[in-house]
């Protein structure tokens, strides 16, 4: 598993280059992304446009690293597939997530909400 990492001014994007985050592969990707974030971010943005699976392990993975974040508000995911997008609903994922269709949708909803704020510590 890989991540495109593409770091701009007060924006992490990190696209997840792996169809199936599952048992094999959750770990995994948790360790990749949580080297990757950096807290003084504002926007910290999970791309799973390449996902097309995703069980239980690779949900908790994605939970786990929410908790990790300071303000979770600004740890988003966009670009689900269709087979995804209804595991986070089954699951009531979506309501723990802000999910937005494509990358371009979540930059532009960020530049125009309060809710993505500069992480304060």
């Amino acid at each position: 598993m890989q991540l495109k990492i593409i770091d701009q001014p007060g924006c992490l994007s990190l696209t997840v280059q792996a169809e199936r985050i599952d048992a094999a592969a959750a770990i995994q990707f948790g360790d990749l992304v949580r080297r990757a974030l950096k807290p003084s971010l504002q926007r910290k943005i999970i791309d799973l446009e390449q996902v097309n699976f995703i069980d239980s392990t690779g949900l908790d993975a994605l939970i786990s690293l929410q908790k990790t974040q300071q303000n979770a508000s600004n740890l988003v995911i966009c670009s689900l597939y269709p087979q995804v997008a209804k595991v986070f609903k089954l699951t009531c994922t979506d309501e723990v997530f802000d999910i937005y269709a494509t990358a371009e949708a979540t930059l532009k909803a960020a530049s125009a909400s309060p809710a993505f704020k500069a992480d304060e510590d």
